[in-house]
């Protein structure tokens, strides 16, 4: 496999793994996904597609290390909280509490 092959694959795998949580985090919910299950089960399903997407693509893995990493990224992505954001919930939790 030539180097430009090889980066292109690179570079596709990375596009098709972390292009569905950033399309739902970003577009699709605009803010984060506080729940840690509902945000696991979103990237334990991505990472299934794509696991069936990339056998039915012909890949030679066999342990595929990298959909593994990519559904880490994915859950990273869903869970990714700006600054201005966590400080908007920190407020609005702390008048929830009364303390403000």
């Amino acid at each position: 496999m030539s180097s430009y092959a090889m980066f292109f694959s690179i570079i596709f795998t990375w596009i098709v793994i972390l292009t569905p949580p950033a399309i739902i985090r970003f577009l699709l919910v605009r803010k984060p996904i506080k729940s840690k299950i509902i945000s696991g089960v979103i990237s334990g399903g991505l990472y299934f597609v794509n696991l069936m997407f990339f056998i039915a693509l012909g890949s030679q893995s066999k342990s595929h290390a990298v959909l593994f990493l990519g559904m880490l990224a994915c859950y990273g992505i869903l869970k990714y909280e700006t600054k201005e954001q966590a400080k908007s919930r920190v407020i609005e939790e702390r008048k929830k509490l009364g303390y403000d």
